[in-house]
């Protein structure tokens, strides 16, 4: 018995581990000058990716829902680093439009066999270690680990696409997606605790949020606010890196951009509240992060100095790439306890739904100007945030 407890305590730092390796992309730093270097495509065959890809992640999470509950979480874990392994050598081994658009379609697989068996297997062990108390920390240290490994994966891709080449950046990434795969084999896997099969689990997400949302006015004001600005702030990731390529930036450079970035992520999720007391309360901080993400578009789309896109990853990347796990917390008073995590689960779900229509389009005016893009961007944020109807009696 006491074996079976040190074999489960293992599955935590275990667990630790596979969040950092499934995230150690050497390309992270320089994912924009991969895609336009080595794929030579446009930025709206870029975007138009990230739509193939939300749309096979969303048609595939019931399907692979049934794997977990059948064959069991760990099972789906060593598929998940399997196929994520085979997606980075298909899109490493030839730079084509179409090849690519296979390897998103294995990207989402491996991110639907992942998508909440994880969670549910690190929840299962801590039941069995009496810790269940602790997910929430648990999660939190898993959440930091992925975040540590793409600043840390960043540094590194800089200097491989410099003296290797832009096509091993992705081709190198192939041995940490390995190492996560191995760790998943050593997962021992907890029974189950009278938890929702996973199948079923996604469509309670999608029934019983919606319902919330629909009839719950408070929470679809804070949902609706909170997915349009994550929306917005999803370019960020997809624009910075374009941004320094037109203004020359050596691109051994790009990883050092990217770590300041994460970094500024890591600390608006670890000190909310201190940033609260700072501004004054919690409806500050939103409508600091809202209005901060609208301002450094904008500043980015007048502006080719590179202090500016510091300030752009600090305030639209620091808050308003956090934004959405902050307000996550604000949902709780507006839920039931039975009905939170599919609730929360449901409205995390819903930049995705906008974010497919909108990623082409994007894509086209970057193709057309990169800085009126910026600055069209900004705008929709600073109507966003003016029209905001979040109130701080909202959030208490």
């Amino acid at each position: 018995m006491q074996f079976l407890k040190i074999t489960y305590q293992n599955n935590i730092w275990k667990y630790y581990a596979f969040e950092f390796f499934r995230q150690f992309f050497f390309v992270s730093g320089v994912l924009i000058p991969f895609f336009t270097e080595f794929g030579h495509l446009a930025q709206s065959q870029i975007q138009f990716t990230q739509s193939w890809f939300m749309l096979w992640l969303f048609l595939l999470e019931v399907p692979t829902g049934v794997i977990a509950d059948y064959w069991g979480r760990k099972f789906s874990l060593i598929l998940a680093g399997v196929t994520v392994t085979g997606a980075a050598l298909i899109y490493g081994i030839f730079p084509n439009f179409y090849v690519f658009l296979v390897g998103e379609f294995f990207f989402a697989l491996s991110g639907a066999l992942r998508s909440g068996a994880n969670e549910a297997f690190v929840y299962d062990t801590l039941k069995e270690l009496k810790k269940e108390s602790e997910a929430k920390k648990v999660f939190g240290r898993g959440d930091a680990f992925r975040k540590i490994a793409i600043g840390v994966s960043a540094i590194i891709g800089s200097f491989i696409a410099k003296y290797f080449g832009l096509q091993y950046t992705m081709l190198f990434s192939i041995f940490p997606m390995i190492i996560q795969t191995l760790i998943a084999f050593t997962f021992k896997e907890p029974p189950l605790h009278d938890v929702e099969k996973e199948s079923r689990r996604y469509l309670d997400i999608l029934k019983i949020g919606v319902n919330n949302l629909i009839h719950n006015k408070t929470l679809k004001i804070l949902a609706i606010d909170s997915t349009l600005v994550a929306s917005l702030a999803y370019f960020v990731i997809w624009l910075y890196q374009r941004k320094l390529l037109a203004i020359n930036i050596p691109v051994i450079y790009f990883g050092y951009f990217t770590l300041f970035l994460v970094l500024m992520e890591i600390i608006v999720v670890i000190f909310p509240h201190k940033i609260e007391a700072i501004l004054g309360g919690k409806k500050r901080l939103l409508t600091f992060g809202s209005w901060g993400t609208a301002i450094t578009f904008l500043l980015v789309g007048i502006s080719n100095h590179p202090f500016a896109i510091v300030l752009f990853l600090a305030f639209a990347g620091g808050f308003g790439l956090t934004r959405q796990i902050i307000m996550s917390s604000y949902f709780n008073k507006h839920i039931s306890s039975s009905e939170r995590a599919t609730t929360i689960s449901a409205i995390s779900m819903l930049p995705q739904f906008i974010l497919f229509i909108v990623n082409p389009i994007v894509g086209l005016l970057v193709d057309w100007n990169l800085n009126y893009t910026f600055i069209i961007l900004g705008i929709t944020g600073v109507f966003i945030a003016i029209f905001s109807q979040v109130e701080e009696k909202m959030l208490l």
